[in-house]
């Protein structure tokens, strides 16, 4: 009998580097409501692996053309990303006293003038009862105006304090 060194089989690798990066890739794809984020970073992770698996396996040439057409594509194609469609979020909370709390209808007035549109309404009451807030999620349509939304929410005598956050999806 023969005892020698184990021959692996480098498709058995290759197969269980492909699984872990699918489980890497698929862990930075983020889905909130309508907004998807993580797929050029999932891709990036995949190709990565893959030129590393042709430069194990000797194919360098391939390994090599992959790189550069990987940062070309994913460079050069910028221009296509600015061109399609995209949807900014806000998160806005905005305070009042609660014997001068406003009307939904007229906050739904307030942001679209500003080129908003609510997408969703949560309320709350701080200060030991004293302040009713709104907390709002804000959808642009077209090109919003935040810096005139809070000159506006800044300029209003009722408003006790507000605060306007970009929502990072």
């Amino acid at each position: 009998m023969h005892v020698g060194p184990a021959v692996g089989d480098p498709t058995r690798v290759i197969q269980g580097i492909m699984t872990g990066i699918g489980f890497l890739g698929a862990g930075v794809i983020v889905k909130e409501n309508m907004n998807i984020r993580g797929l050029s970073t999932a891709a990036s992770i995949w190709l990565t692996s893959c030129v590393g698996v042709l430069i194990g396996v000797g194919f360098y040439g391939a390994a090599t053309t992959a790189a550069i057409l990987a940062v070309v594509i994913m460079s050069g194609l910028r221009w296509l990303e600015k061109l399609l469609p995209h949807q900014f979020l806000e998160n806005l909370s905005v305070s009042y006293p609660r014997d001068k709390v406003a009307s939904e209808q007229s906050i739904r007035e307030l942001v679209r003038r500003h080129g908003f549109e609510v997408v969703e309404w949560s309320y709350q009451v701080n200060g030991g009862g004293s302040r009713f807030e709104f907390l709002l999620i804000l959808s642009q349509l077209g090109v919003g105006r935040l810096n005139s939304l809070a000159a506006e929410l800044s300029s209003n005598a009722d408003v006790l304090e507000f605060r306007i956050v970009p929502s990072r999806n």
